[in-house]
Order: C-alpha cells, then sequence, then structure tokens
C-alpha cells in the first residue's frame, strides 16, 4: 500500500495547501495511524473465528510484521511476514482442494477506512510548531 504525496494533498483539497511543510509530516502521520490500526485488526485471541476479525494471535509475527518506509514524496505501508498477504487475501490451506477457504482479512483496506486526516494533519502541524 502507497500513500502519494500529490494524492493525499488533492483529496484534502484546500486543506492541503495549508501545510505545505508539512507534508512528510502528515504523509507519515497517516502511516502510522494505518499501521496502528492494522496492528489492532490483526492482534486477537487465539479463539477468534476463521475470517473473523481480529486476527487470531499465534505468535505475534504477522502483528510485528507491520510497517512503513519514507521515500521521498511518498510512504509505503507494509508487511514483511511471508504469510500476509494469504491472510489479507485469503488463502486454501495446504493446497488442499477439500479443504475449506480460509476468507481473506484485508486489513490495510479496514484499516484505511478508519484514518483520521484531521488528526494526522493536527499531528503535523504541531510538530512543525505551528500548534
Amino acid at each position: 500500500m502507497m500513500f502519494d504525496a500529490a494524492q493525499v494533498e488533492a483529496a484534502m483539497g484546500d486543506a492541503a495547501t495549508a501545510i505545505p511543510v508539512a507534508r512528510l509530516a502528515l504523509l507519515r502521520g497517516l502511516a502510522i495511524q494505518t499501521v496502528r490500526a492494522a496492528t489492532r485488526l490483526t492482534g486477537g485471541p487465539g479463539t477468534a473465528k476463521p475470517g473473523a476479525y481480529p486476527i487470531p494471535i499465534r505468535t505475534g509475527t504477522l502483528r510485528r510484521g507491520h510497517n512503513f518506509q519514507v521515500q521521498g514524496d511518498t510512504v509505503v505501508v507494509f508487511n514483511d511476514t511471508v504469510y500476509a498477504r494469504a491472510n489479507h487475501d485469503g488463502f486454501r490451506p495446504y493446497g488442499n482442494p477439500r479443504a475449506h477457504v480460509i476468507p481473506g482479512r484485508p486489513f490495510y483496506d479496514d484499516a484505511l477506512t478508519q484514518l483520521d486526516l484531521q488528526a494526522a494533519a493536527d499531528a503535523a502541524a504541531t510538530a512543525l510548531g505551528a500548534k
């Protein structure tokens, strides 16, 4: 998943022009919110049903795999575990055609619905001493 500064500014409209210096701080704040929300969605009890949220914790590796990197005007949010995509998109266990399909739990898509643009903008302004 990527956040592009130009796309975020376009989505924010006039509010983005008030914080041109804070672009990266804003993107970083959005990435942090996304990682935190995805971490909540992937940190459930081991008794959670397949396909339900939060995703059960077995070892904690999926939950610890969330991270982000700033690359120029872009922030990339990712999970570096080998099975993150299978949990996100769903899978058929062990490639067995008779096994029940485990439905995907799109934790990054769902994390994006929890973003608070105003909170990210306020945090960026505060970090730059504007508030």
